[in-house]
């Protein structure tokens, strides 16, 4: 079955934690890969585009959802167009 056996908790939780974070790696990278590694929703060489949602609209609602989207932005862990949505232009 598996190659590696695993005899202790703390093995196994170790293992858990690695695949996890190995694997949110990728998923960041392929979403930073679809906004060709830019952080602004819109393609400088492109005219502005105009959005239904501005940020003020998006986080007015408060809560974690919204703390985790401010900090998000804050640190730029993600393109800004990954959190509100909308694809780049």
């Amino acid at each position: 079955m598996g190659r590696f056996t695993f005899r202790t908790r703390l093995g196994r939780l170790r293992a858990i934690a690695a695949s996890t974070t190995a694997q949110g790696l990728v998923a960041a990278a392929v979403i930073w890969a679809f906004f060709g590694f830019r952080y602004s929703v819109c393609n400088p060489a492109l005219p502005e585009g105009e959005f239904n949602l501005p940020w003020d609209f998006i986080l007015s609602f408060g809560g974690l959802k919204a703390q985790c989207i401010q900090f998000g932005r804050d640190h730029h862990l993600l393109p800004e167009g990954g959190f509100t949505g909308w694809p780049s232009s």
